[in-house]
């Protein structure tokens, strides 16, 4: 299991990273190229094309949202309020969830959220469908959702997908247009007719290849300017997220920049090194690495 965790270096939920990533990138090019930051007030909007995954998060936090009072808990869970902070601050990190912060900037912020347009693509829904098929076996699994247990569970399903709210027949529809004939094709072929008539044999997880698991939650973001300037950025693979080569330094890099007002910068490292290397140290070396000078 340890191969599939995600290192989040952003608060919140994980499904907001590749966009966070995908919105970073293009302030960084455009800082390069013109010498300085983007100003909020000159966005004129932000679109984001997401996996099934973002839209059905966004849609589930949305009723929660109160623009009068901002709270981190539901930040987690909103892609245009997160991408407003990363905006105006120019970082995502645990001090722009801070009441102060959050209440200084209120009106600033909610602004710019509502400026954001999230739009779901299936073709980024298909990619994450198939990184997973790739280590697992989804036909199988799926097999296991005989047609009488969904019909018993149809009440809950409508309950739920109601508060997601994330697409119904025609969008549905229109999904399944836009995928080109490979994407089709795959989706077809996890489709088993032997759930109709009873249940699979059974999946088992150990047969699965977790140690290759990539977790593309894609993300699209298009930046518009009032200039008509149009800044755009693509990621699949969300930094610190299982196919992430630098999955590891993303994690020591949150540690250091999370743990430093406790432990020191200088000590806050030492203790990256030391647990990276747990294995030569005692239990007391690493409770000491890990503890306040003094402590």
């Amino acid at each position: 299991m340890t191969d599939t965790i995600a290192f989040k270096p952003y608060p919140g939920c994980a499904y907001i990273d590749t966009a966070m990533d995908a919105l970073f990138d293009i302030m960084e090019r455009f800082e390069k190229q013109l010498g300085r930051p983007i100003d909020p007030a000159e966005v004129a909007d932000v679109k984001v094309e997401a996996s099934l995954l973002t839209i059905a998060m966004n849609g589930m936090s949305a009723g929660y949202m109160d623009p009068s009072k901002l709270s981190p808990t539901n930040i987690n869970f909103s892609l245009p309020v997160s991408i407003a902070l990363g905006i105006i601050a120019g970082k995502l990190t645990g001090a722009e969830l801070t009441d102060p912060f959050l209440d200084e900037n209120r009106r600033e912020i909610v602004a710019l959220a509502g400026r954001v347009e999230l739009a779901h693509s299936a073709s980024l829904s298909v990619r994450f469908i198939k990184a997973i098929d790739e280590v697992t076996d989804l036909e199988a699994m799926l097999a296991e959702l005989d047609a009488v247990s969904l019909f018993k569970a149809r009440h809950k399903l409508r309950e739920h997908l109601k508060r997601v709210a994330t697409m119904g027949p025609r969008e549905m529809v229109g999904a399944w247009q836009s995928l080109n004939q490979p994407e089709k094709m795959l989706l077809k072929s996890l489709v088993s007719l032997r759930g109709f008539f009873g249940k699979g044999p059974g999946y088992d997880l150990g047969q699965s290849r977790l140690e290759d698991l990539r977790m593309p939650f894609g993300a699209r973001v298009h930046v518009t300017l009032r200039d008509g300037t149009m800044l755009e950025a693509e990621k699949h693979i969300p930094r610190g997220g299982p196919g992430d080569p630098d999955r590891l330094q993303v994690a020591a890099e949150k540690f250091v920049r999370e743990a430093s007002p406790v432990l020191g910068e200088e000590r806050a490292k030492k203790a990256v090194e030391v647990v990276g290397s747990y294995e030569k140290h005692s239990l007391a070396e690493i409770r000491e690495a890990l503890s306040p000078a003094g402590a």
